[in-house]
């Protein structure tokens, strides 16, 4: 395991709804959903982690993708052709 147990999370992107919700649908809302979508990790890394990379001292490791937001940026900033 990368991560050390019960010290991680999952990262998510919930995408804004597309009309307004009302108070009861957003507790609702509040566990994860089918329109979720997990974008990376973060936590604790495992101590057979931190020896092997010879990591003397506890530390955190967080990866997440940007591609659920890729489609809002500009062209210039991605190697797709106009």
């Amino acid at each position: 395991a990368t991560f050390f147990p019960g010290r991680a999370a999952t990262i998510f992107y919930r995408p804004p709804p597309a009309r307004p919700t009302s108070g009861l649908q957003k507790l609702k809302d509040a566990l994860i959903g089918p329109a979720d979508v997990e974008i990376g990790k973060l936590g604790i890394l495992h101590p057979d982690v931190l020896a092997k990379f010879e990591i003397g001292y506890p530390c955190s490791a967080l990866e997440f993708t940007l591609e659920p937001f890729k489609k809002g940026m500009p062209a210039m900033w991605t190697n797709d052709e106009p």
